[in-house]
């Protein structure tokens, strides 16, 4: 597998670091805020609107496959594929969730 740009390869393929990720697609520090139990994006029009839940969790799924840096046995750095379980798919929206909380 190629990455291309929208398919980068992750250095360390953690929660954390997809979560970040997650966020970032989401629209970032600017663009996403998550209350109430919900994610909410500006659309195009300027106007937030919530994401629905399973759309979140689709988006994770994207990551399934993706190629992350390890070190093989000889001490030779390579990559290998990201696999996720759904409490992995369920620990990375929290991460973005965490993240995209505004501090009262």
């Amino acid at each position: 597998m190629t990455p291309s740009p929208s398919s980068p390869i992750f250095e360390r393929g953690d929660h954390v670091e997809l979560g970040r990720h997650l966020f970032e697609r989401l629209g970032g520090r600017d663009g996403v805020v998550y209350e109430d139990g919900a994610f909410r994006c500006i659309d195009e029009s300027g106007r937030w609107q919530i994401v629905d839940r399973y759309c979140v969790e689709r988006m994770v799924h994207d990551y399934a496959g993706r190629l992350c840096w390890t070190t093989s046995r000889d001490g030779q750095a390579t990559t290998t594929p990201i696999r996720l379980s759904a409490a992995g798919v369920s620990g990375i929206v929290r991460i973005a969730a965490v993240m995209a909380t505004r501090a009262p």
